[in-house]
């Protein structure tokens, strides 16, 4: 921290941008925290955590005045958009994060990014809507059973935004398995409907999760100070359930594609059914067609116009015409 001020600092207990903030022991309890203090935090003994709101307009002033993070290390930590990543720094590392989306009334592919700035003694995280992630540490910390280290405090932020990814893969593939049973029936009927947004919720959900495996793999290639061989072990493990969920959107997406042309095959041999139905109808009507057209031309000489029975000859004959024009194409085997 590059200003002492008491005065400045308590501040921050009135800061706008500030939604949270901890000051954790060694042995996981919250201890009163004391923002004067703040610039002399120990990780020896304790380390805080301040949580921001990065859309407020006073974070940045706070971070830019306060603290010893470069600009280019604020620009991710209060960007718009953001992608996963890992950043090392000789004072500390950022590490963004993409947490699924579960509040009331959102998709949880409209996944939510989290970033965190670590160091020694201290962990700053900002955020521009809500994670259940965070939400979960501040329980933990109010019932006292909080992580005891920086690096075991990030790897339970990691864990607890992976671990909730799984059960909506899990529904994604049960949705997929539904589809692929209708298709197997021959019930395409919606299929194509609900195989669409399936699809694009897939694909969004892998464009976001991908790039984290590559996050916590320079991470760990980074090993900062602050994280201790068994947060590597625990991340290690997080990395492996990363790519078993792109394993599994990738599964995902290819099923969803062969799904999708085993819907066209389905339609078009209903439409070649169809239209050979149609055809086969238009062949046997052909000859009656031109039989009834050039015997109700008017004009003299037409044979059994004075004979009554003229015309119960002339439906028999069209009879006996389509049986066995119909004799014929079973012998065929058109149909």
């Amino acid at each position: 921290m590059e200003n002492d001020d008491p005065k400045e600092l308590r501040s921050l207990a009135d800061h706008g941008g500030l939604l949270y903030s901890a000051c954790i022991g060694t042995d996981g309890t919250n201890m009163p925290i004391d923002i004067t203090k703040l610039p002399e935090h120990r990780a020896d003994k304790h380390f805080y955590w301040l949580h921001m709101c990065a859309s407020h307009q006073d974070t940045r002033a706070y971070l830019e005045q306060h603290t010893k993070i470069d600009d280019l290390v604020i620009d991710a930590l209060l960007a718009d958009e953001t992608r996963p990543r890992t950043l090392g720094r000789e004072e500390g590392t950022l590490l963004v994060l993409r947490a699924m989306n579960f509040m009331p009334d959102c998709k949880a592919e409209d996944m939510i990014s989290l970033r965190l700035w670590v160091e020694p003694g201290l962990v700053l995280t900002t955020r521009y809507r809500d994670v259940l992630a965070i939400e979960d540490l501040k329980s933990m910390i109010a019932d006292d059973v909080a992580p005891c280290r920086v690096g075991k405090f990030v790897t339970a932020i990691t864990d607890r935004v992976y671990s909730r990814m799984e059960p909506v893969l899990e529904d994604l593939e049960d949705r997929t398995a539904r589809l692929e049973e209708h298709i197997a029936k021959e019930e395409i009927e919606g299929v194509a409907n609900n195989a669409s947004p399936l699809r694009i919720k897939a694909t969004i959900l892998r464009r976001h999760i991908v790039p984290q495996h590559a996050a916590l793999a320079n991470l760990i290639r980074i090993k900062p100070l602050w994280l201790k061989e068994e947060d590597v072990e625990q991340l290690l493990e997080s990395e492996d359930q990363i790519t078993r969920y792109v394993e599994s959107l990738n599964d995902i997406r290819d099923r969803l594609i062969i799904l999708n042309d085993e819907i066209a095959r389905q339609n078009d041999q209903q439409m070649s059914e169809t239209n050979y139905l149609f055809a086969l109808a238009a062949t046997i009507f052909l000859p009656l067609t031109f039989l009834t057209g050039l015997l109700g031309v008017n004009v003299a000489g037409i044979p059994g116009m004075e004979n009554e029975a003229a015309f119960p000859v002339l439906v028999s004959l069209c009879v006996v015409a389509v049986a066995i024009q119909v004799a014929y194409f079973r012998k065929k085997g058109w149909f």
